[in-house]
């Protein structure tokens, strides 16, 4: 691991060259784990979470208004309310994650 310093400014630099900033929150970066976010956002698309479709979850209807995204702890969606027409990210549980990605195992 290379160690990482701070500038004056506070930026972070890499010890050896002084010339990579660290990145701050919302910068874009390509990453395996990205990569691995996006395809899990795909299989949940796949399986029915995608835009100008209708779910039911956490005991309400949802008209889903956006494909699935990565969001700070999760994949969420942007839905409306079909009771009180409010729109809003919704958090996808984690259970449905781990079965749209996996898939269910059978035990023998």
């Amino acid at each position: 691991m290379i160690p990482v310093t701070a500038d004056e400014a506070g930026n972070g630099l890499n010890n050896a060259s002084g010339t990579f900033p660290v990145l701050k929150r919302g910068s874009v970066t390509t990453s395996p784990n990205d990569i691995a976010i996006a395809e899990i956002c795909a299989q949940v698309k796949k399986s029915g979470y995608a835009q100008s479709q209708m779910v039911r979850i956490y005991g309400e209807e949802f008209e889903i208004l956006s494909d699935p995204f990565p969001n700070d702890i999760g994949v969420a969606i942007q839905v409306r309310s079909r009771s009180t027409f409010q729109v809003r990210a919704l958090q996808l549980p984690a259970t449905l994650i781990h079965r749209t990605t996996y898939g269910f195992r059978r035990v023998a």
